[in-house]
């Protein structure tokens, strides 16, 4: 019970100290890629939006942290002479696990909740939030200028009062076909009814690409989704639904074709991720013990190194499940599997020796 208690110490410890590792070289990319995402918005909003983007990355992020803290706490023990005082004393190896793999299940089972309901709602949530910002840095119009560009739409104006522009040319581009349309007004006033923008202009003049004529009044309405790019968000997407819902549409028959398969690949996808807590206490055991009490960055980078290619394997099925190549459910589990054989491989070897 000595035994099983300190290793839980050290393990807990270990995977804090590596979380705290990890999300802080990767806060620096999360700002910079929220940044990015939703542009000139106010620094409370990139504060709420934050946390979502930990979200995304947090189950990548545990798994890591936890291979890690595996690798940390059992070189530990070799160098320091603990681990030859276990095998001296007649201990078999496999008596230093049970810690080890309390807090593996424990972890898979809140991986597997997790992914399985909570991830999916925060996904919509996100995309929500992202697409809102932006929708209130359109709607601000950038106050006081008169020279404005929102997407395929640019504005140029002699003067403005609020939203009230005098002098107004305005061009459109037709992403499509790449033409440009042109008109220029006395007056034109921006208003925003729910996700549109509508420009509401008088005494116009609209000019083509072969001939121009005059208009006393015209309304010119955007969609703000399109003045921006975003596509609006398929509710049907297997990553925005819970996985109880993905299994139950495709018993039912509800959805066929590649979409039943992406939503057999993606409920199993999460699963095995959530999994890999198992797969990788074998591996970070082996590779702890081999290793020894080597750097934290040396533990760090190789940890990564292991992981990344899991992921690459991941993404890699993920193409050949949607490509029919290979079977969805065979594909979600590819990776991991191959990852348990090596770790099964590895720990034996531990085992015999």
């Amino acid at each position: 019970m000595t035994l099983h208690l300190y290793i839980a110490r050290q393990l807990l410890f270990a995977l804090l100290l590596a979380l705290l590792e990890l999300f802080g070289v990767l806060l620096p990319p999360l700002v910079v890629s929220a940044v990015t995402r939703l542009g000139g918005v106010k620094p409370i909003v990139l504060l709420e939006y934050l946390p979502y983007m930990v979200v995304e990355i947090a189950p990548y992020v545990a798994t890591v942290a936890f291979l890690v803290s595996v690798m940390r706490t059992f070189g530990a023990m070799r160098e320091h002479g603990e681990w030859t005082a276990i095998t001296m004393s007649g201990i078999h190896p496999a008596r230093s696990l049970p810690a080890a793999l309390t807090l593996a299940l424990l972890l898979t089972g809140l991986g597997l909740h997790a992914m399985r309901s909570e991830f999916p709602a925060l996904r919509r949530a996100q995309n929500n939030m992202q697409r809102q910002s932006v929708l209130e840095k359109i709607r601000a119009l950038m106050p006081g200028q008169t020279s404005i560009q929102i997407g395929p739409v640019s504005i140029v104006a002699r003067a403005r009062t609020g939203n009230r522009f005098e002098g107004v040319v305005l061009r459109v581009a037709d992403p499509e076909t790449g033409k440009e349309r042109r008109l220029a007004a006395a007056w034109a006033e921006a208003t925003f009814e729910e996700d549109a923008l509508k420009f509401t202009c008088t005494d116009v003049q609209v000019i083509e690409e072969s001939e121009s004529f005059y208009v006393d009044w015209l309304e010119v309405p955007f969609s703000l989704d399109k003045l921006w790019g975003f596509q609006p968000v398929d509710p049907d997407r297997a990553k925005y639904q819970p996985s109880s819902e993905l299994r139950r549409r495709v018993r039912s028959g509800e959805v066929e074709g590649r979409r039943a398969l992406s939503y057999v690949y993606e409920a199993h996808r999460r699963d095995a991720l959530a999994t890999t807590f198992l797969v990788f206490l074998l591996i970070g055991f082996s590779v702890g013990l081999w290793l020894g009490n080597e750097s934290h960055v040396k533990s760090l980078v190789i940890a990564a190194l292991l992981s990344a290619f899991y992921f690459i394997g991941e993404n890699l099925v993920d193409a050949l499940s949607m490509g029919g190549q290979l079977p969805p459910v065979l594909g979600a589990w590819l990776p991991t599997g191959v990852y348990l054989v090596v770790g099964l491989v590895m720990t034996g070897r531990v085992f015999r020796r």
